[in-house]
């Protein structure tokens, strides 16, 4: 069964604010683990935030997701670290529509998007654009 978190009107969609999807994230995995990690090159940062359900469990499902962009002050960094948190909670389902998927839809949708991606770098379809930045 879908369960809706709350949602405001943005550009006449409904959006799920990362916060209110960190409080259900928050309410469903108490055990869970949110993390996140900057890497600064310069002007630029890139952030990479991991969700893990489960952290007792070395097999609890886990996503992360990545922000980039200009480093324009506290603000700016503030600003990555929500939106790569937001695209690690949308792979655990957890979505921008406000919408918490169950996890056997979640998980075939997204693997198979998953798979598509992963083809079109291997057949060089897609390439990363992160221009000067070294990431260890």
């Amino acid at each position: 069964m879908t369960r809706k978190t709350e949602t405001m009107d943005l550009k006449g969609n409904d959006y799920a604010k990362v916060v209110e999807r960190v409080k259900e994230f928050r309410k469903d995995n108490p055990n869970g683990l949110i993390e996140t990690t900057p890497t600064i090159d310069g002007n630029m940062i890139v952030f990479k935030a991991r969700v893990v359900k489960d952290k007792a469990q070395e097999s609890s499902a886990e996503a992360t997701g990545h922000a980039y962009g200009e480093n324009k002050g506290a603000k700016a960094f503030e600003k990555l670290e929500t939106i790569a948190t937001g695209r690690a909670l949308a792979f655990l389902g957890y979505a921008a529509d406000g919408e918490i998927h169950p996890r056997t839809k979640w998980k075939s949708s997204t693997s198979t998007r998953i798979k598509s991606v992963r083809k079109q770098y291997r057949l060089g379809q897609r390439k990363w654009t992160i221009p000067n930045l070294s990431l260890n």
